[in-house]
């Protein structure tokens, strides 16, 4: 009689490590199903002060980082290098190629990105497009031209502001990135352009603005660039 308890406790323990095993691999599988995560970039609209706006821009990108921490499953980093860089229209979000990223789902505490300009192209890594109002109505394009590499950290947040971020497996959502020429600009002033050098391109006479043009202008915008850059995952 001993024997058959004895065989039986032994059983049932077998049976138990084994269903736990099996909890445990399925809870560990849950973690590491994703989610997709499409990445779009744009600048802040509207206009910086009452003589200046923004109409276009486009960035060349070659790394993001991605460093988030959830609250079940482990942390999640990871590294992406784009070949030959990525281009981002930041009038409509779009890029080329997509940046798209299948992301273990969870509920995230924090998630932390960092974006990387590309700076090994003889073109610039930032152009933005505008305009500058001068007190006469007449209306003078600027070009803003950035030709270093520069890293935008930043803090992803929910359309609340929340710093806590849910992503769903299976359930498809959009990361988007927006940088703000209103702030990069709100040192320069109105007496600053008005004293600008201009460059005749295509026939208009327009502020260029980069490190050989206006360079005054260029340090004070340069020394504002990787600020005021967010990141709402929806």
């Amino acid at each position: 009689m001993k024997n058959k308890t004895l065989r039986f406790s032994i059983f049932t323990l077998q049976i138990l490590f084994l269903i736990i095993i099996l909890v445990f691999n399925s809870c560990g599988k849950k973690w590491k199903q994703t989610t997709t995560v499409d990445f779009q970039f744009y600048i802040t609209p509207g206009e910086s002060s009452d003589f200046l706006q923004f109409t276009a821009g486009e960035m060349k990108i070659r790394e993001i980082d991605f460093s988030g921490d959830r609250k079940k499953g482990g942390g999640v980093n990871f590294t992406n290098s784009i070949s030959n860089g990525a281009i981002l229209n930041l009038n409509n979000g779009i890029t080329t190629p997509l940046i798209s990223y299948d992301i273990p789902q969870g509920t995230y505490n924090k998630i932390n990105l960092t974006i990387k300009a590309l700076d090994e192209d003889p073109s610039p890594s930032i152009s933005l497009y505008g305009f500058y109002m001068e007190d006469s109505s007449e209306t003078i394009p600027i070009i803003f031209e950035f030709h270093s590499g520069q890293n935008f950290n930043v803090s992803g947040k929910t359309n609340e502001g929340q710093d806590q971020i849910v992503l769903i497996e299976d359930k498809p959502a959009t990361c988007k990135i927006t940088f703000d020429p209103n702030y990069w600009f709100d040192t320069v002033t109105e007496n600053l352009l008005d004293d600008a050098d201009e460059t005749i391109i295509d026939g208009e006479s327009t502020i260029v603005i980069n490190e050989t043009n206006n360079t005054i202008i260029y340090n004070l915008i340069s020394s504002r660039i990787s600020e005021a850059t967010k990141a709402v995952f929806q």
